[in-house]
């Protein structure tokens, strides 16, 4: 779906009588990094370092987009990916700007984790909705976003997905990280649906969910348990070798030696391809999705947050206008943010006084190589 235009917007917010049209990257900006939220929307300052992350994020997320609306093939996802890989070797983005034996390593099993995805992802059926233009009421505010993905199952839910290439979350994390997904299906209550019929999940896409038969029975069905495990696509069969080991012996059909080659062997293809189908049956390989428990009070408990967070930055605004100090949108930085601002931030050093700071005081500054001056030219003349 084309993004909305400027005269677009303009009328969402005379229809909603609003000055301001919040988005989720907006406001979680100011969550994440208050002084980024002032160099970008205050100070409308132009971000000069381009993340890895980011754009690898916006590739993949076009490419199943264009999958979907059936600009691609299945087999072209794959082909694409690696064009578009391509181009961000070119332009020399790095998974870790600061390590580049940590870059390689991370390059090597985040894109080898994709590819597969490309490989085995099992296509989602019936009908979907791509990139749907959504506006969400909260208190006296109005957000407006774009839903990566919608479809009703056979059982009548609306599920909205949001498909992502970072680490897999759990425990704490995914409430750090639910609220854009639980705001978007607060624009499906607003329209009516009953909140019991919405389903909200992430697809990690680095990601595998494999169930596979273990040797025990349930006593009452008398059939053989199942476990179920997540893995990184780049080695899942090396996960649930110890399983594969204890299915190969208990066949019966072949010699330590050769089980342990048996395994060694599908471990370095990662794929049971050379295991017998009878065992190869005993697993299954699908997506990871992780669903995120949903109800009115965790909507209420994120509307909330969202009334108390725009208030703090109204109140900022307030006092910026009248000091003209941007420590007023200071962001605390620790050691738990370097990576964040190394490798994630839009701006560099020099633009971030805070990160600037940080590094100072802890004695970790550096000249920052990515800003676009002659700091570093005589070096050339080497």
């Amino acid at each position: 779906m084309a993004r909305k235009s400027k005269e677009e917007l303009e009328k969402i917010k005379k229809t909603y009588n609003v000055q301001e049209l919040y988005s989720w990257s907006k406001f979680n900006t100011y969550c994440t990094d208050p002084y980024g939220f002032y160099l970008k929307y205050i100070m409308h300052e132009k971000e000069t370092r381009n993340s890895i992350y980011g754009v690898s994020g916006g590739v993949c997320h076009q490419i199943i987009e264009d999958f979907y609306s059936k600009e691609l093939t299945y087999e072209q996802m794959l082909e694409e990916y690696e064009e578009k890989l391509f181009e961000m070797n070119m332009a020399e983005l790095k998974y870790n700007r600061s390590d580049e034996v940590a870059n390689k390593k991370i390059a090597d099993k985040y894109e080898n984790c994709i590819r597969l995805f490309y490989q085995q992802h099992i296509p989602i059926e019936g009908k979907v909705i791509i990139e749907q233009f959504v506006t969400i009421k909260v208190g006296k505010h109005v957000f407006q976003g774009y839903v990566d993905f919608i479809h009703k199952d056979e059982d009548g839910n609306y599920n909205i997905l949001d498909w992502k290439t970072s680490t897999i979350y759990s425990g704490k994390k995914i409430d750090k990280e639910k609220n854009q997904l639980v705001l978007y299906a607060e624009s499906l209550v607003q329209r009516g649906i009953p909140i019991e019929k919405i389903k909200i999940a992430w697809n990690f896409l680095k990601y595998c969910k494999v169930t596979y038969t273990q040797s025990g029975k349930d006593k009452v069905t008398k059939l053989h348990k199942t476990s179920i495990g997540k893995y990184s696509r780049h080695q899942w069969v090396d996960s649930i070798k110890n399983n594969l080991k204890m299915w190969l012996t208990k066949s019966e059909q072949y010699d330590e030696l050769e089980v342990e080659d048996m395994i060694a062997l599908a471990c370095e293809n990662n794929n049971l391809d050379n295991i017998p189908q009878e065992i190869q049956d005993k697993y299954k390989l699908e997506d990871c999705y992780v669903y995120i428990p949903l109800d009115q009070e965790v909507i209420n408990e994120l509307n909330n947050k969202i009334i108390n967070t725009i208030k703090e930055i109204e109140d900022k605004r307030i006092e910026y206008e009248e000091t003209k100090d941007d420590r007023v949108w200071w962001t605390n930085i620790t050691a738990a943010d370097e990576f964040f601002f190394y490798n994630l931030s839009g701006y560099s050093v020099n633009q971030h006084k805070p990160f600037k700071e940080y590094l100072e005081d802890s004695n970790k500054f550096v000249i920052d190589v990515n800003k676009d001056n002659d700091e570093m030219d005589w070096l050339k003349d080497l």
